[in-house]
């Protein structure tokens, strides 16, 4: 799938939850896992928002909103797939732009990658979808990472 599928993806889900009771919101968010956890999102264009060290673990999901009984854990969907990448210590912060809003794609990379990338760096990648968080952050694993322009 490319980038404007993914955001397609995301404004249909929101536009369906809007008025939703937390049965109807929970299911809908059930299915929205179930569609996009593992698919490979294609981004052409993006910059370099920053490079981070994470130390401390932080909760993966798919979540609707900030109320926690509106979020999927990955640790419960996928458990391997959450300890790999809470144990993963370097990673990038990616954003891409469109009309309706910002995305910010978290992808783990290996330390040369890591030392290598700089922000605002113009980049593509590809990625399979872990988490989708408020229709802002899209936690994913790389699978292929290219500096625009080298």
């Amino acid at each position: 799938m490319n980038d404007l599928e993914l955001l397609a993806g995301i404004e249909e889900f929101e536009t369906s939850i809007v008025g939703q009771p937390r049965e109807v919101v929970q299911e809908l968010l059930r299915e929205q896992a179930s569609t996009f956890k593992g698919r490979v999102v294609n981004v052409p264009l993006a910059v370099v928002a920053s490079t981070y060290v994470r130390d401390n673990l932080s909760k993966i999901y798919f979540g609707a909103n900030y109320d926690e009984d509106d979020h999927l854990f990955l640790s419960v969907l996928d458990p391997p797939l959450h300890e790999m990448l809470e144990n993963h210590r370097h990673w990038v912060s990616i954003a891409a732009t469109y009309p309706s809003r910002q995305l910010s794609f978290e992808l783990p990379i290996d330390q040369e990658t890591f030392e290598s990338l700089e922000q605002g760096q113009e980049v593509s990648f590809s990625c399979r979808i872990a988490a989708l968080i408020r229709g802002k952050s899209v936690y994913c694993v790389p699978e292929v990472l290219s500096v625009v322009g080298k």
